[in-house]
């Protein structure tokens, strides 16, 4: 079995293990590619002239079997879960930190979009599936030290157990 390298690159004079592998590599671009994209995302809501909320589309396009319930969570609440739900996630998944929780929470909110509409217009499989599909993916890997802020924390998960669910 041939064992990985680890390439050493320094951040000022922190010193930051990367893996060698073509793998490591496309999950940290997959990583803060998927911050990137959820940043956006919240910070658009954010910033919407007038404000923005999911009430319309919880009352009126909501569709399927839990159409009922997802009208019954509109409101401020729900849309500040899903503004500052986008945000902390975008920005957790950019820095490399708390991925695990960012990553889960971040599934959570990509079932509860597609369930929104079930079934989608064109298929079982949409966009916001294969989005939860890759935050769990993201959730199960350690691309948080790659580059990231888990890197420099996951030595405390010995001595503080509930960080083994946070970091990755």
């Amino acid at each position: 079995m041939e064992m990985t390298r680890n390439h050493v690159a320094h951040l000022g004079r922190v010193p930051v293990s990367l893996p060698a592998t073509a793998m490591g590599y496309m999950m940290l671009v997959l990583r803060v590619a998927m911050g990137g994209m959820w940043l956006n995302a919240g910070l658009e809501k954010l910033f919407t002239p007038g404000g923005w909320s999911a009430t319309g589309f919880l009352q009126h396009a909501a569709t399927g079997p839990f159409a009922a319930t997802f009208a019954s969570w509109s409101g401020p609440a729900v849309d500040n879960l899903v503004i500052w739900g986008e945000i902390l996630i975008g920005i957790s998944l950019i820095l490399g930190f708390g991925i695990r929780f960012a990553a889960f929470w971040g599934a959570v909110m990509a079932l509860f979009f597609y369930l929104s509409q079930f079934p989608p217009e064109h298929g079982l499989i949409s966009e916001r599936l294969i989005y939860a599909l890759l935050f769990i993916t993201l959730m199960t890997s350690t691309v948080g030290t790659m580059l990231g802020v888990d890197a420099y924390l996951v030595n405390y998960q010995k001595k503080h157990h509930l960080l083994k669910y946070i970091l990755c």
